[in-house]
């Protein structure tokens, strides 16, 4: 008699049923809030968002993490930027009251 853990006997079939769980739980929650809440678009973007990257994380799980990485690398990048521009504006500040004080 075939037994109910034969199916997470293998790495492939546990990833198969936990995909087929998180799928059924986050759509779950997805639809409840849809009609339970009011028009919140942002926040069902979100959680919208969340469900895909739950999927995505279990069948792409390099690529995904490849992307992340970029994104994080670009957001500091960005935020590398910003303190450089601030330092400069600091700097520009610096020279002009030194030069009104002169």
């Amino acid at each position: 008699l075939p037994c109910d853990l034969e199916l997470v006997k293998h790495a492939e079939q546990r990833k198969t049923v936990v995909i087929c769980i998180v799928w059924i739980a986050t759509a779950l929650v997805y639809y409840g809030l849809v009609i339970g809440e009011g028009f919140f678009y942002y926040f069902y973007c979100y959680l919208l968002l969340l469900f895909v990257i739950c999927y995505y994380y279990f069948y792409f799980y390099f690529y995904l993490l490849l992307l992340l990485l970029l994104l994080l690398l670009l957001l500091l990048l960005v935020l590398l930027l910003l303190l450089l521009l601030l330092l400069l504006i600091l700097l520009l500040l610096l020279l002009l009251l030194l030069l009104v004080l002169l």
